[in-house]
């Protein structure tokens, strides 16, 4: 956009007026390994159950 006004294709950058929407801050809630257990087990028929497995564990190696 800057571009197009340097370039007096536009006469003006109307982005530049417009006000962003404000964001609510909420917090995390992370699960404790009980938590996690109790998932897997409810999980275990699930088609996804590897892939929430195989991120459990990734998520204990990054630590």
């Amino acid at each position: 956009m800057k571009d197009a006004v340097k370039w007096q294709f536009l006469t003006r950058n109307i982005a530049e007026a417009v006000t962003t929407p404000k964001t609510k801050k909420v917090e995390m809630k992370i699960w404790n390994n009980e938590e996690v257990k109790a998932f897997l087990i409810s999980a275990k028929e699930s088609v996804y159950y590897t892939v929430y497995f195989n991120s459990k564990l990734y998520w204990y190696a990054s630590w």
